[in-house]
């Protein structure tokens, strides 16, 4: 329950730091979709530590093992890739009221697809240096 031996409970704080570019020249700094992905992605980290319930710090965030403690964040990545949630976060870019068209959605599911194999294949690489080190 997060609580110490005297009852008293540890509340989790979390900080989201990014670098993004400012406005420029009277134009709103806008992101990138990579940088929303990002955005998305450590925010979920966020979610993951500040909804923790675990009794011994030992046992939660990111102390957990490699795999689960991405699960919230790619969650939440993969949430950019859902046109309902790009029309809400984004805007076309010479006037940022309009909507993302669907076909900008639709691009960006297939583009997310391509070198698949590579990216499966990159993990794999990963997962295996991590487990011959430990």
């Amino acid at each position: 329950n997060g609580s110490f031996i005297n009852g008293a409970r540890q509340i989790p704080v979390a900080l989201l730091i990014s670098q993004f570019q400012k406005e420029v020249g009277g134009h709103p700094g806008l992101l990138r979709f990579s940088e929303v992905v990002n955005l998305f992605h450590e925010f979920g980290h966020v979610v993951h530590h500040i909804c923790n319930r675990a009794s011994f710090a030992r046992f939660s965030g990111l102390r957990l093992d490699p795999d689960f403690v991405e699960i919230p964040a790619q969650v939440l990545e993969n949430w950019c890739y859902e046109s309902i949630s790009l029309k809400l976060v984004s805007g076309f870019h010479q006037d940022i009221t309009k909507p993302i068209k669907d076909e900008i959605c639709n691009t960006l599911r297939r583009w997310r697809r391509s070198f698949s194999a590579l990216k499966l294949k990159q993990e794999i690489l990963y997962c295996k240096s991590y487990y011959f080190f430990i």
